[in-house]
């Protein structure tokens, strides 16, 4: 009684785990939901070389069957998917950058059909980095820069956008001091960024403030 008992309230709380009856093997009580099978004897079996090649060969036989469940699965948690992604980004920079180039070269129209949709869904972070990406390159970006500062420059990119949508003109995001200049170049930082219509930037060019 004790263990549907305590099975019904793990699966009540979205538990993975639950204290059951005491295993065979003498692993204590701690079993899974889902199979209710011990979590210890499912280490013990997942750790042998014999256990790894089953699995290994039956990821090689059923490609189809795991694509489409992994396919669902990532439907049906788009927020678990969004962390585990951040998170392997952190830990395999390199690796996640080489996969996403071969994704790229392999699949040319379906990666610049996901890049123009995520261009529409945030059009303010797609101009904004592609200006500090710019600034990047010339070294303008200080590594200095605070989150809050950095946080300020994505706020004025988030203005120009707002003002275009109001106005419906075009509006940019200056940089006072230019990034390139014969006698002094500034940097993408706050307090040289300003909001101004494309036109008068346009005619500002690359002319130092007065």
């Amino acid at each position: 009684m004790r263990k549907s008992q305590n099975l019904a309230e793990a699966r009540k709380k979205g538990l993975k785990t639950y204290h059951g009856k005491p295993c065979k093997y003498g692993h204590g009580t701690l079993k899974y939901v889902s199979g209710q099978s011990c979590v210890e004897c499912s280490k013990i079996r997942g750790a042998t070389p014999e256990r790894k090649m089953y699995e290994k060969e039956w990821r090689q036989r059923n490609t189809e069957r795991r694509r489409l469940y992994n396919r669902r699965w990532d439907k049906d948690h788009p927020e678990k998917v969004k962390i585990q992604n951040r998170n392997k980004q952190k830990r395999h920079p390199e690796g996640c950058c080489r996969r996403s180039k071969r994704y790229r070269e392999k699949h040319p129209e379906k990666a610049r059909e996901a890049s123009a949709k995520w261009q529409e869904a945030h059009p303010e972070k797609s101009v904004l980095y592609a200006a500090t990406r710019r600034a990047t390159k010339r070294n303008a970006t200080p590594l200095w820069l605070t989150e809050k500062q950095k946080t300020e420059i994505e706020e004025l990119y988030r203005v120009a956008k707002l003002k275009e949508l109001l106005t419906n003109v075009r509006f940019d995001v200056d940089h006072i001091y230019p990034l390139k200049h014969p006698k002094c170049c500034g940097l993408h930082v706050p307090w040289n960024l300003r909001v101004i219509p494309e036109k008068e930037n346009e005619m500002k060019g690359n002319k130092l403030p007065e």
